[in-house]
């Protein structure tokens, strides 16, 4: 089983430097994951000791990447989506991502998440 997270970036160098400067410049990007998850240019620590924590395995996906991988999944991002062989199904959508206010929310829901699979 794999948890699958989907930046709401494409894979570019154009849209990740201009991802990067306007995170930079006013905080916020188009990607909202990469918003709570990332501080100016570095991973938030506590996030990555979470994800790390976590009982299985995880994967971190720009959006042009995942569709490349799972056509038949469009979106919208950011969103994240459990793999369970050939199953794949979203577990958090865009909405649902997108009004985490910060990583300790995203944590909380994902450990609810984990523990459900788990149940």
């Amino acid at each position: 089983m794999r948890l699958i997270f989907v930046y709401n970036v494409d894979a570019t160098p154009a849209a990740l430097l201009r991802d990067l400067v306007q995170g930079i410049r006013t905080g916020q990007t188009d990607c909202h994951l990469c918003d709570i998850t990332y501080g100016k240019l570095l991973k938030d620590r506590r996030w990555n000791r979470f994800v790390q924590g976590l009982p299985l395995d995880v994967d971190f996906l720009m959006r042009s990447a995942f569709r490349r991988r799972y056509p038949m999944e469009s979106g919208p991002f950011p969103a994240a989506y459990i793999k369970d062989g050939a199953t794949l199904r979203c577990v958090i959508d865009a909405g649902t991502m997108n009004a985490f206010e910060d990583v300790t929310a995203l944590r909380e829901h994902v450990a609810r998440v984990v523990a459900e699979l788990g149940s």
